[in-house]
C-alpha cells in the first residue's frame, strides 16, 4: 500500500506567523510551545492572528510525566525575562524543550498576562502526559 503526501501550503517560524491580525478562527499546537525560547512571544503571535472570540489550543507537556520531571521547573520571572530581554538574536538553540512546566505554573503565566482561559484540562485524553489549555480572544 502506497500513500500519498498532502502539500505544504505555509511554512513559517511559529512565533512570526505570514498572516494578517483577526484573520484565523483558532491555532492548535500539541507540544510545541516548551520549544521556544520566548513561549511569551509565541502566544502573543498565535492571538494576535486569532479572531475575536477565536481560541488558542495549547497540549503542553507535564513536568511530572515525561522526561522533564529531573528538571527544574521554569518560572514566571525566567519567562518574563527571556522576552524583555532576549538572548542575541544569532542565538541558536539545540531545538529541546526550553521551558519546563506543570499545570499551575502556565496557568501563573496566563493570569499574569490576563490572557482569558477557556477551558484547563489537567490530563489529556492521549497517553496522560500533558495538559491541556485553550485561551479565548477577548
Amino acid at each position: 500500500m502506497t500513500g500519498s503526501y498532502v502539500n505544504v501550503d505555509i511554512v513559517a517560524s511559529g512565533d512570526n506567523l505570514p498572516f494578517t491580525n483577526n484573520s484565523l478562527d483558532y491555532v492548535i499546537n500539541s507540544h510545541v510551545i516548551e520549544h521556544f525560547y520566548d513561549p511569551i512571544k509565541a502566544i502573543k503571535e498565535w492571538l494576535r492572528v486569532v479572531k475575536k472570540g477565536g481560541y488558542v489550543l495549547m497540549i503542553i507537556p507535564h513536568k511530572e510525566r515525561t522526561f522533564d520531571r529531573i528538571r527544574n521547573r521554569t518560572t514566571l520571572k525566567e519567562l518574563i525575562q527571556r522576552h524583555e530581554k532576549p538572548l542575541d538574536p544569532n542565538f541558536v538553540d539545540d531545538h529541546g524543550h526550553h521551558s519546563v512546566w506543570i499545570t499551575e505554573d502556565f496557568m501563573e503565566l496566563c493570569l499574569h498576562y490576563k490572557w482569558k482561559i477557556h477551558t484547563l484540562e489537567d490530563t489529556d485524553d492521549i497517553g496522560g502526559i500533558s495538559f491541556t489549555v485553550v485561551l479565548q480572544k477577548q
